[in-house]
C-alpha cells in the first residue's frame, strides 16, 4: 500500500478501491475483547422522551436502532479491536488493515472516502516510534463541540483504560484540536504526553491500531450508560471548577451557532425573558468548566445533555 519517495513514505493505494467487509470478520482476524461483558445487560437505558404524541398519525420506524420508539432497550456490546499491523488516515480516520487490506464496513459510517481520494497524491507518513499501541478513540476533526464531547471523548476515554487495564505502552491518536478540547482532555486526566496529533495529510502505517465502534455506527444514536460512566471524573473536575454563581435557570442563545435557527424577534424575546429571571447566556463566552457546571447545576434542554452532566 505504501511507497518510498526520496526519504518520505507515500501512500499509493486509495482506501476506497479496498475491499468493505462487516466488522464481525475484521475481529476475526484480530484480537478482539467485549468490553465489562459482566454489565452488558446490567443497566437498559430508558426512552421515557421518546413517547409520541398520540394526536400524530400512527409512526413507522424506517429502520435502524435510532427510530425505535420503546421504553427501554439493553445496551449495546462494545468491542475493542486490536489490528496488528495497521494504517490510520488522518483524513476522516479511517482504519485499515495493511496485510490484508480491508476496511470495516461499520467504521464507515459517516465516513466520506473521497477526501481521502481528492488528496491521494499528496498523503505523507507521520513517522512515529514502533512500540506503542496507538489508540483510536477520536473521529476525524469536526467543528461540533456536542460531536466531540458525547462521542470523541467517550471513544478516547474507553481505549485509555483498556490499554491501561492492559499493562499497554500506548499512545491516542488525537485530529487536530483546539484548546477548548485541549482542556477537555486534561478534566478527563489525560496528560499531553500520552497523545500524538494525526493532521489530515498525514497517515500512519505499520503499527498496532486500538480502535472500538464506540465512536461510529448505531452508538451516535443509541447512548451506552456503560461509556457515558467514563465521563464520570471529567464531568466532576469541571463542577468543580465551575464558578459558583452560575444562574440555574437561563435563555440559552444561539446568537453565535455555526449553523442556527434565527430568531425574528430574538433581542425582544431575551428581554422579556429576563425580567422573568431567565438571564441570556451564550456558551460560547463562558469556560468549558463553566459549561459544564451550568448543565450539571440547572435544567436541562435536552434528554442526552441530561444524561451526561
Amino acid at each position: 500500500m505504501v511507497g518510498s519517495k526520496g526519504t518520505v513514505d507515500v501512500m499509493h493505494v486509495d482506501p476506497a478501491s479496498l475491499t468493505v467487509e462487516p466488522e464481525s470478520e475484521m475481529r476475526a482476524r484480530h484480537s478482539t475483547i467485549e468490553w465489562e461483558t459482566e454489565r452488558r445487560w446490567a443497566q437498559p437505558v430508558f426512552n421515557a422522551d421518546f413517547q409520541l404524541d398520540p394526536q400524530f398519525e400512527p409512526y413507522t420506524p424506517g429502520g435502524g436502532r435510532q427510530e425505535r420508539f420503546t421504553d427501554s432497550y439493553a445496551d449495546l456490546p462494545i468491542y475493542i479491536t486490536t489490528i496488528e499491523d495497521g494504517v490510520l488516515f488522518g483524513q476522516e480516520f479511517v482504519v485499515c488493515d495493511r496485510l490484508e487490506p480491508t476496511l470495516s464496513a461499520q467504521r464507515l459510517f459517516l465516513v466520506n472516502l473521497s477526501k481521502i481520494t481528492k488528496q491521494i497524491d499528496t498523503l505523507r507518513q507521520l513517522i512515529v516510534p514502533s512500540g506503542p499501541t496507538y489508540l483510536v478513540g477520536a473521529c476525524a476533526a469536526h467543528d461540533n463541540f456536542y460531536h466531540w464531547s458525547f462521542q470523541c471523548l467517550q471513544g478516547v476515554a474507553l481505549l485509555r483504560s483498556v490499554a491501561q487495564e492492559q499493562g499497554l505502552d500506548y499512545r491516542i491518536v488525537l485530529p487536530p484540536h483546539d484548546e477548548t478540547r485541549q482542556r477537555s482532555l486534561v478534566l478527563l486526566g489525560i496528560d499531553p504526553a500520552e497523545c500524538i496529533t494525526l493532521p489530515p495529510d498525514r497517515f500512519l502505517r505499520g503499527v498496532p491500531l486500538m480502535y472500538s465502534l464506540a465512536t461510529c455506527s448505531d452508538y451516535t444514536f443509541q447512548p451506552s450508560e456503560r461509556l457515558i460512566s467514563l465521563l464520570d471524573g471529567y464531568r466532576q473536575a469541571g463542577i468543580e471548577a465551575a464558578s459558583p454563581d452560575l444562574p440555574t435557570r437561563f435563555y440559552l442563545s444561539r446568537r453565535d451557532a455555526l449553523k442556527r435557527r434565527s430568531i425574528r424577534t430574538e433581542p425582544e424575546l431575551a428581554q422579556d425573558l429576563e425580567a422573568r429571571g431567565y438571564p441570556e447566556l451564550t456558551m460560547s463566552e463562558l469556560s468549558l468548566e463553566d459549561q459544564i457546571g451550568i448543565f450539571a447545576r440547572g435544567v436541562y434542554p435536552s434528554p442526552l445533555t441530561a444524561r451526561v452532566w
